[in-house]
This record gives structure tokens, sequence and C-alpha cells, in this order.
């Protein structure tokens, strides 16, 4: 308790007389932002981007593969196919039949979308791609160029058999019609659409070789003399 002097006495101060000690009010403390080159604004990852973030699972190369052939696919990011939805849809333009079979999800959903078209390119099925063959295949790199090869040859029993020598007509194998009997290098004609090209002889049969017997792959089997599919010969 503070107190008073009167002629040299001291006495306590009366409670009203005693200094008002005050409380000085805190500052207000305005918001601090971040710094402008700090804000980062959310956007939508575009086709190219997803696929370069989706790839990470595959690795780099396949992931340059999948770039090459949306660009040469979709380029604008069309929902389908120029010709209509039955063509091709999203990203990777995959037809509704082929992602059914093949893979889960929502095909127009870009990333169901893309993520099939991995597992198909994984899986080797580049002739998925065909008809952009010609847009795609010259991006990639020489790795990749001599990985595929010839893709419309090896997908094409009639485009491999005149690669070989065979002077037949390019057109639907089912449409080529005998003219010679068998010999080294003529054309073996099948009932299913097929055309391959002897290159040997054995006591059982016919060696051939072929394309796209095996969906576009080049492969050799023997051929019996008796196999109910031959239908004839070509040179």
């Amino acid at each position: 308790m503070a107190v008073g002097t009167a002629f040299g006495a001291t006495f306590p101060m009366p409670p009203e007389s005693q200094p008002i000690q005050t409380v000085s009010e805190m500052p207000e403390i305005a918001p601090v932002s971040p710094p402008v080159n700090e804000i980062v604004e959310k956007r939508e990852l575009s086709i190219p981007e997803q696929i370069t973030d989706i790839g990470q699972l595959w690795g780099e190369e396949l992931t340059e593969l999948a770039l090459a052939i949306h660009q040469a696919e979709n380029p604008d990011n069309e929902e389908c196919n120029l010709n209509g939805c039955k063509f091709g849809i999203g990203a990777m333009q995959i037809v509704q039949s082929t992602f059914d079979e093949q893979c889960e999800g929502d095909v127009y959903n870009n990333k169901d979308n893309i993520l099939c078209a991995f597992k198909m390119l994984e899986n080797g099925e580049y002739w998925r791609w065909l008809p952009s063959y010609e847009k795609w295949y010259p991006k990639l790199s020489l790795a990749w160029q001599k990985k595929i090869g010839n893709l419309p040859l090896r997908c094409s029993c009639v485009l491999y058999a005149h690669s070989q020598g065979v002077d037949v007509p390019l057109i639907n194998a089912d449409d080529i019609q005998p003219n010679s009997s068998p010999a080294i290098l003529s054309g073996i004609l099948f009932g299913y659409g097929h055309v391959g090209v002897i290159y040997a002889f054995s006591e059982e049969g016919f060696y051939i070789k072929e394309a796209n017997f095996k969906k576009c792959e080049i492969t050799r089997r023997l051929v019996e003399f008796n196999d109910p599919h031959i239908i004839g010969f070509y040179r």
C-alpha cells in the first residue's frame, strides 16, 4: 500500500488516492501473405503431363512411346475420333470394345484411358495404334524404332509374302486366287484368308514363314500336306 507523509509522520494513502496502473493494449497483427513467387496456382494437368505423371509407373521408355502415340492420335485432345466414337475414345483413342476387354474403369476418364494404354503397350500391343503408325513411328528414338520395326509388314500376311518375293497382288488374302503348284518361295493360300511363304519341304509337309498368323508377328511353322485349310498356291 502507498503511504503519505505529514509533518514527518507517515500514514497510508486512501485507495482512491493511489496512482492507477494501466495495461497497454497489444497492437493488432496483420496477416502475413506469402510472397507472390511462392503462390502456386492449382490447375488441371494437360494430357501430355498426365501421361508423363502416370508413366512414372512404367519408366521413361514406355512413356516416350505413349506420348508419341497420343500426339499422333489425338493432338487436340478430342473426346472422340473425328470419324466417331466407335473408332476411338479419349486421350489415347481406345475403342470401347477393346477397353472393356482389356481394362477397367471408364474409357472416357483420362486416367483410366491412359492406364489402359500403358497396359497394352507394356504387352507389346503396338498394333492397336497401327492406323497412325506413319505419324508416331518417326518420332520415336532409334532404340524404339529398332524394337518395333516395320509394323505394317508384320501385321499383313500379303505385304509380308510380297516382300519375300511372292508376286501376290496387294489385295485381301481372301481374294487371291491360286495359280500354281507348290514350290520353294511360292505362296500357300488358306481358306481362312491367309497367305504364307513356302521355304522348305519335309516328309510331313511344307515349312512356311508368314506374318500375322499370330497377331502382327512373323512366325514359322510346319503345315502338313493334308491340311484341310490349304486352298492352293501362288507364284
